[in-house]
């Protein structure tokens, strides 16, 4: 089984309205969803073998509050390719993984972190919430996943995580 875990940037901070989006970073309550997001991760069976983010301050700071705490080996690589990027490339990028790696995460932006979403799991979605974390899973290797080819396991937006915790 190969896993995909899409991760959308935590909420990001719209009182500096002169900086670049690029420059955008975290508000408070992104900061908060991080970390309540990592401490979730980190006390699950979550292992990443491959992470792709975007180099944007916000997914930068998305990845370092989510899983900056977590100890695992992952290869990771932030890439301003991805800021703006379509479904088309996350998919590429997922098809030319090596056998060896079992998983990947993609952290990412909007309406991308959507479109892939509803391409592998062939499901519409009205929205996919800042922070919002998704695992899938899909049989056969790297360069079979397509269209509608994984099963969601995990959509786990911020409010369903509090939710989950006050359950707790």
């Amino acid at each position: 089984m190969k896993t995909v875990y899409l991760l959308r940037h935590a909420k990001s901070d719209w009182n500096y309205p002169n900086i670049p989006d690029f420059d955008r970073p975290l508000n408070e309550r992104g900061l908060k969803d991080a970390k309540r997001l990592s401490a979730f991760l980190a006390n699950g069976k979550y292992s990443f073998d491959k992470i792709y983010c975007s180099a944007a301050v916000r997914t930068t700071q998305t990845h370092d509050r989510v899983l900056g705490r977590m100890h695992f080996d992952a290869d990771t690589e932030f890439s301003h390719d991805l800021y703006h990027c379509d479904s088309d490339h996350i998919l590429t990028l997922l098809k030319m993984q090596p056998k060896s790696v079992n998983s990947v995460m993609i952290i990412n932006h909007m309406p991308t972190i959507q479109m892939i979403y509803e391409r592998l799991a062939g499901e519409s979605i009205d929205n996919y919430p800042t922070c919002t974390f998704v695992a899938m899973e899909f049989s056969g290797d790297w360069f079979d996943i397509d269209n509608n080819s994984c099963n969601k396991k995990l959509f786990l937006s911020p409010k369903h995580l509090k939710q989950r915790l006050i359950a707790e």
